[in-house]
């Protein structure tokens, strides 16, 4: 959750400006989403997804006037109408805009150009929350190398091409992007050990950039 909070902390000169008096109906709310994505590099389907993601304690420690804005959004959800499509996300309430971006980001198509944003291997607990210890990123990093090494690693390249990962225990090892190629040259090893790492840690989702061996 350190890492949630550095990212929070980054964002934070985005979204209304912190006053001395709270300055918008939801405070914050682009904050969130952004946050939401940079935790999950894609955006909320719905209002249950994006609250499900915040745990209201840790937000608590962050800043005064952004549970206002999930206290708020847990008591009026069911009136809360939640548009995502590929080109905008429009949340509102009784014809009243709540939130309204029409630039929403798409790692498939921002990869090439700034990989710098998704470098970072994600992790998620039982409850789907992004979760990070210096510990599982470097034990998780140490477990891909000896794949590499196991599997003839001599031979990365580090020109070849970069996809965007996901494993879960209902997907398994997936390509994040539909429509990028999934051949890995040791594609099982790699699922496998995957699949033990996320058993053995407790998690529910890994995100992670990978460089595939041709």
């Amino acid at each position: 959750m350190k890492k949630l909070i550095y990212i929070f902390l980054v964002l934070l000169t985005t979204s209304c400006s912190v006053k001395e008096q709270i300055p918008c109906d939801y405070p914050y709310i682009d904050l969130l989403v952004e946050g939401y994505y940079r935790g999950n590099y894609e955006y909320p389907q719905n209002v249950y997804d994006f609250l499900s993601y915040y745990d209201l304690k840790e937000m608590k420690k962050l800043n005064r006037y952004i549970p206002i804005t999930i206290r708020r959004l847990k008591k009026e959800r069911h009136e809360i109408s939640w548009n995502l499509d590929s080109d905008i996300l429009f949340v509102s309430k009784n014809n009243d805009t709540i939130y309204y971006e029409t630039a929403i980001r798409n790692p498939c198509e921002e990869l090439d150009y700034n990989i710098g944003l998704y470098i970072a291997n994600r992790f998620f607990d039982k409850e789907g929350r992004y979760f990070y210890t210096e510990k599982l990123d470097s034990n998780f990093r140490k477990g891909l190398k000896e794949i590499f090494i196991n599997n003839d690693g001599d031979k990365y390249d580090s020109n070849c091409d970069i996809i965007l990962l996901k494993y879960t225990s209902d997907t398994g090892l997936v390509s994040f992007c539909e429509d990028a190629s999934i051949n890995i040259k040791f594609y099982d090893a790699l699922s496998a050990y995957i699949e033990n790492f996320v058993i053995e840690n407790k998690l529910s989702k890994v995100l992670f950039i990978y460089r595939k061996y041709q």
